[in-house]
């Protein structure tokens, strides 16, 4: 019999980006497959049948308020039951919202972790260093909600424990949050380690030669380095820090390129702000790029690069993936982004990650052109990666495969 699954995705966010790959490698496996949306940009790369649902995120958000919210988890209860009941499984975006967490209340579902979670972020804290405390879900996101009696008794969010909801299973990014997730009473059995499904076709990067092409730089042998920044936004200081190790950097890696890939999200007046100090220096060593890009390309990127400057970001774990080195830089000056980095910069608790200060930024990069260097760097990088990133070919191809188990195991 063939096996039917409902997609739920109200967003073309870029860590969704897998779902083109996981919706044509479950029709591979002979799968019905279908997707609830209401983006039309998402429609449009999809291989399947889909329903548009408009204006329910508007809706939706209706139900955000203290006194709607009991309202809105009950409609949407009744709601979802009709919408998957005639699906073998739910596969869900990681969101906390009430409609989009009701849709798992009736069939067996599957949330989808596309890169490490602020919890799990949290959990690296507590278990890698001594100053932290065990991240408690229920606490972290009820206290955070504008009706959390109405959420406890009702629904809750994505990442709860069996007695809430039986319904739930999840994919994780590595083996170490395993154990993170058995701790918050969700049995061993519904958690699938597959790796980062935006990784899927990071392998099909395209000749070095062609790459530069594309960038249009003219000089070919340059060395290049990249830095992919995380910040939306950027203080006058902080982009004075930014610019303090890049001429760091020109001064002892002679003859070299930045390749600067700024976050999605930023503004235009944040570029504006970047290129007019680009060009106050007369820097014509730095290519500034920030239009929307795939894990695909980002690995080109990677690929031709020496070594990779990052602050907090996934594209950490991809540079590890491509045997690159990363080198951490702190730029964040008010207090609120130091917080936001001592949770997220969980690069730092491994020993014999590079992390970059004024003072020795120079040393360090003398010593990563050293050959010998770096593949100490890249080896330590490597058992870090075994913690928190299973590598695999095919990650989507995983995660079908969960399909077949967790359908299986509902049907038992």
């Amino acid at each position: 019999m063939t096996q039917r699954i409902l997609f739920i995705f109200f967003s073309n966010y870029h860590l969704f980006n897998y779902l083109p790959d996981l919706i044509n490698i479950s029709k591979k496996n002979k799968m019905y497959v279908s997707v609830l949306t209401n983006n039309k940009e998402l429609k449009q790369k999809l291989n399947c049948k889909v329903f548009n649902v408009p204006l329910i995120k508007q809706i939706s958000s209706l139900f955000n308020f203290r006194y709607t919210r009991p309202l809105g988890w009950t409609i949407f209860r009744v709601l979802s039951y009709f919408i998957t009941k005639n699906y073998d499984l739910v596969v869900l975006p990681r969101d906390d919202t009430p409609f989009l967490f009701s849709m798992s209340f009736w069939k067996p579902t599957l949330v989808i972790t596309p890169g490490l979670s602020n919890w799990e972020k949290l959990y690296l804290q507590y278990k890698f260093s001594k100053n932290s405390k065990f991240p408690k879900i229920s606490n972290y996101r009820i206290n955070n909600s504008t009706s959390p009696y109405a959420d406890k008794i009702l629904g809750g969010g994505f990442l709860m424990n069996d007695k809430i909801n039986k319904n739930l299973n999840y994919t994780v990014t590595g083996k170490t949050f395993i154990d993170y997730y058995r701790r918050i009473g969700i049995d061993k059995s519904k958690i699938y380690v597959v790796g980062n499904p935006n990784y899927e076709n990071i392998s099909k990067c395209k000749k070095k030669k062609v790459i530069i092409q594309n960038l249009k730089i003219a000089n070919k042998n340059t060395k290049f380095f990249c830095f992919f920044s995380s910040q939306i936004t950027f203080s006058k200081s902080e982009i004075n820090k930014i610019f303090y190790y890049v001429n760091s950097i020109f001064y002892v890696f002679k003859n070299s390129y930045l390749i600067w890939k700024l976050h999605p999200k930023v503004n235009k007046s944040t570029i504006n702000q970047i290129l007019q100090r680009i060009k106050l220096n007369e820097f014509n060593k730095i290519k500034l790029l920030y239009k929307y890009t795939d894990e695909v390309y980002n690995s080109e990127l990677i690929s031709i690069c020496k070594f990779v400057l990052i602050e907090d970001t996934n594209v950490g774990i991809l540079a590890c993936i491509k045997n690159k080195p990363i080198i951490i830089i702190d730029i964040a000056d008010s207090k609120l982004r130091v917080l936001e980095q001592e949770r997220d910069v969980f690069f730092k608790l491994f020993p014999g990650i590079l992390k970059a200060k004024k003072s020795n930024i120079k040393n360090i990069i003398r010593n990563i052109e050293k050959d010998s260097f770096s593949k100490k760097i890249i080896g330590k990088q490597n058992e870090m990666l075994d913690i928190i990133c299973t590598r695999n070919k095919s990650p989507c191809e995983i995660i079908v495969k969960s399909f077949n188990n967790i359908i299986k195991n509902n049907e038992r």
